[in-house]
């Protein structure tokens, strides 16, 4: 569960929209920690010297897994555990950049008794470094403690509402709801990890219509409210946004990169189908299924081969039909061969004849996810290799 903060006594919904120039650079400052990796070691699941990892943060671990990596069940807002849309957020960011697959050395987790009650809590953070094998970063995007055995989020940290990782087994917040709105708070865990305590709270609010004089406030309850509040003069306010800042610690983090999903996830992850020239890696196996079409005379043989079972395996008879503008072709097709299964174990080797520039035959799987799979089979122009296309069939 998030943590709640009362709202402000005066109406301020106009300005929600609106970004503090201090939390603006979050993203930025994640992004440049995920190109930070001075080597490819990968580590261990727990860090060294940390708690075990309970058994029960599983589920948690293996959504954000699937997240960061795009693989198994698709992860969002909706059926993620709370606690996600701060990797939600960074996953758009890398994915417009077309650096997507950089999301899971990007992103980790470690667990940690913070409460002091014996129980661990796992964090999930942003990596800001990696040197001599080893992941660090400060920025906390989630806090799950357990709760009745099961993972309960007492913390989510997102671009404009961001905690840092601080000495003494503390979180730093730096929050905004717009220009003239910023937060700056000082926050522990309460002795049973489910609550975030307030030892600090400093905030800004405009102080007439005009909106422009801005005052400064503080309180220790952590209610964004100037009434229950005290006035400070902006000095304090910053001097004390310094000295938080300066207390900032890096966490040893295990990247999502080096996470093992449970077996309810590796079941989902799609199957990665492959082809080659059967003289190139036939003799890989000691088995293998064969296809050869009546009208094959003089064609080499293709080897389709996964490294995931697949089901309802097709050779498909091709036939042209249509292009949309953005090159996407439709063909009518009709079934040469069909399998029940394609497994590592026994690949297929199928021989068949290639026909001028437009491929003619191609194939059809449904995969783990139950999803429907047809590809065209050519010859790539560049190297003669084997390509495999995602074409429409109706």
């Amino acid at each position: 569960m998030k943590s709640k903060q009362k709202q402000p006594s005066k109406k301020i919904t106009e300005f929600k929209g609106g970004l503090c120039l201090l939390l603006a650079v979050l993203l930025t400052l994640t992004l440049c920690g995920c190109g930070k990796n001075d080597d490819d070691s990968r580590g261990q699941q727990t860090p060294q010297g940390e708690a075990e990892m309970p058994e029960a943060y599983t589920e948690v671990l293996d959504a954000f897994y699937c997240l960061v990596t795009g693989t198994g069940e698709q992860i969002d807002e909706g059926n993620g555990p709370e606690g996600i849309n701060g990797v939600i957020e960074l996953t758009y960011v890398l994915s417009g950049e077309g650096r997507a697959e950089e999301a899971p050395q990007c992103v980790g987790y470690t667990v940690k008794d913070i409460s002091g009650d014996g129980v661990p809590e796992l964090l999930i953070g942003d990596i800001a470094e990696k040197k001599d094998g080893t992941c660090r970063g400060s920025i906390i995007y989630a806090v799950y403690t357990l709760a009745d055995e099961k993972p309960y989020c007492t913390l989510e940290g997102w671009q404009r509402n961001r905690y840092d990782w601080t000495k003494n087994r503390r979180f730093f917040n730096r929050a905004s709801a717009g220009a003239a709105y910023t937060i700056v708070g000082d926050f522990a865990l309460s002795e049973d990890g489910t609550k975030l305590v307030c030892t600090d709270y400093w905030f800004t609010y405009h102080k007439d219509d005009s909106f422009e004089e801005i005052g400064y406030y503080h309180n220790t309850t952590g209610e964004w409210d100037v009434d229950v509040s005290e006035e400070v003069s902006s000095e304090t306010f910053y001097k004390t946004e310094e000295k938080l800042e300066e207390k900032i610690e890096m966490l040893e983090l295990t990247p999502f990169a080096d996470y093992t999903p449970s077996e309810a996830v590796s079941d989902k992850t799609p199957a990665r189908l492959s082809a080659a020239w059967a003289e190139d890696v036939l003799s890989d196996y000691e088995k293998y299924d064969e296809y050869i079409a009546d009208d094959a005379s003089g064609s080499e043989a293709v080897v389709f081969y996964t490294d995931k079972e697949i089901t309802d395996f097709k050779v498909l008879a091709l036939t042209f039909e249509d292009a949309d503008e953005d090159g996407n072709i439709t063909f009518s097709a009709k079934t040469l061969y069909k399998q029940k299964e394609l497994t590592p174990e026994c690949p297929l080797a199928v021989t068949a004849p290639f026909y001028g520039s437009i491929p003619n035959w191609g194939i059809s799987y449904r995969d783990a996810d139950g999803s429907t799979h047809n590809l065209s089979v050519s010859i790539s122009g560049m190297d003669g290799s084997v390509l495999l296309d995602e074409i429409i069939v109706p």
